[in-house]
């Protein structure tokens, strides 16, 4: 699991 990934999509969907 890439937890990079992980964390930049959810700050990305929480970000809208």
């Amino acid at each position: 699991k890439m937890d990079g990934t992980l964390t930049t999509e959810t700050i990305l969907l929480q970000s809208t």
